[in-house]
């Protein structure tokens, strides 16, 4: 049998097409939609309409968000709960002029560029203030919309002066250190310069906005690197904003006008993408900041749509969330045959930062009589992890007394699940108390 020649345009094809494939195999599938929380509003939880920007994750996991149009940092547990929040209007101690890039030290203290007061800010984890530095100008150290913030191993802080056309290096006590840049579309150059992030080895990626591309710096500034063009093809963007590395030093870039995430190597080799625009999970709408969590999580600040939209990437989850909870009280005395309020702390953790369903049940070693109540059902407050419910305080007079036994379920979104039990005892004999 004859065996025709393969034109040599035909073994390109294919040999693209063998090779997409291969990609495909070797570095996974898109991001997975894992949960998501977030309205617009001025509550707790809720954000400012179109401009909530910058996020950052503590060692603990913890999650803080520069809420913009508020005026303030919102801070979360990894799975969205609500823990407090600090800032008003205003260009005091603690007063934010729309607060945009945020990140945390190894001590937990937290950072924050308070872009139209052209300075930076640095408070306590739970808010209270340290220290300040900058003013509006073009001089060392002064700032003209300071935007984005990142720390590198040695704790030294560098900031993206966006209408100054370069980063700032500072010490750890925000003392001076050097810059470099200017406005231009050459190596080394920026044109809006916004997003910064450091990977584990030191090297400093930051977007050049309106240059629409990504480049790549050593802690002293020398050009290493760049990638991107304008375009909504893979690898091209239209107006990156935020950036962040995981553990493996791979970068995402929020390509905010194509309302999607991209991931790409440390040297700039694509490697997929997700998102499209609308309110959906997994769409977005001007997504502005992102930041990877403790456990590789991909956390996403949805602009437009005030919201968080958390990915999982390639995880698989097979661990039972944890539960330790916590009672405001363990005896119920004196007997005296009233319904007594029990409030339960869940205490629900979940090993990959995913939110953990609560479910409750009561039980009691006295069986009750026709009619009577011993307790009602437990009410539960997903969002706090809260349980609460009524215990009627009596008991038989017999053994060791009436013994609730609470049965607290933990189930996470992989459908792994766990369970604890808690006892709330009537005693028997009033010594016990």
């Amino acid at each position: 049998m004859r065996i025709k020649k393969i034109p040599f345009i035909l073994f390109l094809a294919v040999l693209s097409i063998l090779s997409a494939s291969f990609l495909s195999i070797a570095y996974g599938q898109d991001a997975v939609f894992l949960f998501k929380w977030g309205s617009v509003g001025s509550g707790d939880g809720q954000f400012g309409p179109h401009h909530t920007e910058g996020i950052a994750i503590d060692a603990g996991g913890n999650v803080y968000v520069t809420d913009n149009e508020n005026d303030r940092v919102q801070k979360f547990t990894s799975d969205g709960r609500f823990i407090t929040k600090w800032g008003t209007s205003g260009t005091g101690d603690g007063q934010f002029h729309s607060p945009v890039g945020i990140t945390t030290d190894n001590s937990g203290d937290v950072y924050v560029t308070d872009w139209y007061n052209n300075r930076i800010q640095k408070f306590t984890s739970d808010g209270i203030f340290i220290t300040k530095w900058g003013t509006y100008g073009t001089g060392n150290g002064q700032f003209y919309d300071p935007r984005d913030i990142a720390i590198d191993s040695a704790g030294n802080i560098y900031i993206t002066d966006l209408l100054n056309s370069r980063v700032q290096k500072f010490s750890p006590d925000g003392s001076y250190l050097g810059q470099w840049g200017t406005y231009g579309s050459g190596d080394g150059q920026f044109r809006y310069i916004n997003g910064i992030t450091i990977d584990g080895s030191d090297n400093v990626y930051v977007c050049d906005h309106l240059n629409h591309r990504v480049q790549k710096f050593t802690t002293d500034g020398k050009f290493i690197a760049k990638w991107g063009l304008l375009g909504s093809r893979e690898g091209q963007f239209y107006f990156p904003l935020g950036i962040a590395v995981d553990r493996t030093n791979n970068v995402y870039v929020v390509d905010q006008y194509n309302h999607r995430v991209q991931k790409f190597t440390n040297d700039g080799l694509y490697l997929e993408k997700w998102g499209s625009l609308g309110s959906s999970d997994g769409q977005f709408h001007y997504p502005t900041g992102i930041e990877v969590g403790k456990y590789g999580n991909i956390y996403v600040v949805d602009g437009w749509n005030s919201r968080i939209q958390v990915f999982g990437i390639d995880n698989f989850d097979d661990m039972k969330p944890t539960l330790s909870p916590v009672t405001d009280i363990t005896t119920l005395w004196p007997p005296d045959h009233k319904m007594v309020s029990v409030t339960i702390h869940a205490n629900a953790r979940d090993n990959s930062e995913q939110p953990v369903s609560i479910s409750a049940t009561v039980s009691c070693n006295e069986l009750p009589k026709k009619s009577e109540i011993f307790w009602t059902e437990p009410v539960i407050d997903q969002l706090k992890g809260i349980i609460t419910l009524d215990l009627r305080a009596e008991r038989s007079g017999k053994g060791v007394g009436r013994i609730y036994t609470i049965t607290i379920e933990g189930t996470d979104v992989a459908g792994n699940s766990n369970s604890v039990h808690l006892d709330i005892t009537v005693p028997h004999d009033k010594g016990i108390k």
